[in-house]
């Protein structure tokens, strides 16, 4: 475990409680299954937009206002196409996530300071999604949300569902979770995979 890590949650540490894990989203500009999809609709769509204000904007015989009409597709478009990644990579780059014998503890640190808290005790379920070289998903079902949250596609780590995001050998610290929560005296279901 890291010491940089460890010393970003010591402060909000209940009595008594121990750090079994720390960690940190893959950084770097990543591609999801989805984008696979959504990248050349974007591009077709975005691009458009693009296209047709560089051409409104040399034409001599364009309508003054029509490139301000244009601009905000341009810049959903833009976002669309590329910013969505830096968003992403960003977020993931101040993003750290803390297993404890007792809760769940997500702490961002964009924009403004951030924990997110979860009793072990009031987490039903928990899904591990694995991708290739031992990495994936791990989502903590809470026994209060009515249904399953699934991540966003368009920037999946700021889905509103308590997740370690493509963190590194999610298999082992799935099986950590999932004997913290039995000793904390907890109940596990079994969750379907999306």
């Amino acid at each position: 475990m890291s010491l940089i890590y460890i010393q970003k949650f010591t402060p909000f540490l209940l009595h008594r409680e121990k750090i079994l894990w720390v960690g940190q989203s893959r950084q770097g500009l990543r591609l999801n299954k989805t984008d696979f999809i959504l990248l050349p609709m974007n591009i077709f769509w975005g691009g458009g937009f693009i296209v047709a204000n560089v051409l409104v904007w040399f034409s001599p015989k364009a309508e003054p206002l029509l490139w301000l009409q244009l601009l905000p597709g341009s810049i959903i478009g833009a976002y669309v196409i590329f910013g969505r990644f830096l968003l992403d990579a960003y977020i993931r780059k101040n993003l750290f996530y803390a297993l404890t014998d007792k809760r769940v503890l997500i702490f961002h640190d964009y924009l403004r300071h951030r924990l997110i808290a979860c009793k072990l005790s009031d987490i039903a379920g928990i899904r591990l999604n694995s991708k290739k070289n031992d990495h994936g998903n791990i989502v903590f079902q809470r026994r209060y949300d009515l249904m399953v949250d699934r991540p966003r596609a368009w920037t999946p780590t700021l889905a509103k569902v308590v997740q370690f995001y493509d963190i590194k050998d999610a298999d082992r610290l799935s099986k950590l979770a999932r004997s913290a929560l039995k000793a904390s005296g907890g109940t596990l279901f079994d969750l379907p995979a999306f």
